[in-house]
């Protein structure tokens, strides 16, 4: 029982790590595409700012899955 239940969890973190990952590709395209004279620094922080959010969200899915 403790073994499945550890293991739904599991999937849905992996399902929501997932769709995540696809949301920030999505966003990080589309902020690409909106100022296209960027320099790569600026594309690259802006990818990076959109992981960190992602981090930060599953964090709180994290704690609020316990």
């Amino acid at each position: 029982m403790l073994t499945l239940m550890a293991n739904t969890a599991l999937v849905q973190i992996l399902q929501f790590l997932v769709l995540g990952f696809f949301v920030c590709v999505v966003v990080a395209a589309w902020s690409a595409r909106i100022h296209l004279p960027k320099t790569k620094c600026e594309t690259l922080l802006d990818i990076l700012s959109v992981v960190v959010l992602f981090i930060y969200a599953v964090v709180l899915k994290i704690m609020f899955s316990t």
